[in-house]
């Protein structure tokens, strides 16, 4: 028997054993959910958040990053005043949003057509739900690397960049980046590092020499300055405080507590 097969039988099991306390959690944390948002989630993504909150079970980055997008209502309104008091504004503006970058970009698509995107973006919006302009730009990372390379971003040719140079560039986005707060949410370990909140997994100074990246990794030590970290661990005490908040706590504790 695979894994997986193992993991859906333990899922059985304890949805018998829990008479019912499995599906009650989840379909709790589904009501403080966007349901025509949740509606699209494939059944995969589905039991793997089951088998988060009852026993820890493994999630994906993607599982966590759909499940943010999808807080509505009074949860998504605390989660969004948790990213205002830590990218130091004030109080959520009205019709302020967590949307997918790729829905943002459909709207603000890239002149020079570059294809990578941040994970997520707050909006503001009109009544009708479409984007008028970019408040906050959030990028979600575990334990991987920074992506970039040479020929990363096609405004740059063959020059290096990466997510921490980019995102703040804006060559995403038609949008106006400049006066968006960025906030980089990692392992709490590395968001007080001294090269970033992404730690030692984007460019180091070693790397200057070595692949001749001076220009790229002083790009990277300017973008730094306009990027907040928040670490999970931080996130997932600050969502507790929520009455729905704490199952969603408890599916990032499953996501982040692995990461040393």
């Amino acid at each position: 028997m695979t894994l997986a097969s193992n993991r859906v039988e333990c899922l059985f099991v304890r949805r018998q054993d829990c008479e019912g306390t499995v599906e009650s959690d989840f379909n709790r944390l589904s009501e403080a959910l966007f349901q025509p948002y949740v509606d699209g989630w494939s059944q995969a993504r589905r039991d793997r958040i089951q088998l988060a909150l009852v026993d820890g079970g493994p999630v994906l980055e993607t599982d966590v990053t759909e499940l943010l997008m999808a807080m509505s209502g009074d949860l998504e309104q605390y989660f969004l005043t948790i990213v205002w008091d830590t990218v130091g504004l004030g109080d959520p503006p009205k019709r302020a949003f967590v949307v997918d970058s790729r829905f943002f970009v459909s709207r603000f698509p890239s002149p020079s057509g570059c294809k990578h995107v941040p994970d997520m973006c707050v909006v503001r919006t009109d009544e009708t739900g479409e984007p008028l302009e970019l408040l906050v730009v959030i990028e979600a990372k575990g334990n991987a690397q920074v992506n970039g390379d040479r020929g990363y971003c096609k405004a740059r040719g063959s020059t290096y960049s990466n997510q921490a140079i980019a995102y703040p560039a804006g060559c995403w986005t038609s949008a106006n980046v400049d006066k968006a707060k960025m906030l980089w949410i990692g392992p709490d370990y590395a968001i007080g590092h001294e090269r970033g909140p992404w730690g030692t997994k984007g460019l180091i100074p070693s790397d200057v020499t070595r692949y001749d990246l001076g220009t790229a990794f002083a790009e990277q030590e300017a973008a730094r300055e306009r990027w907040i970290g928040l670490g999970w661990g931080e996130l997932s005490d600050k969502l507790r405080s929520h009455p729905d908040g704490g199952l969603v706590a408890r599916v990032l504790d499953t996501w982040s507590r692995h990461f040393v």
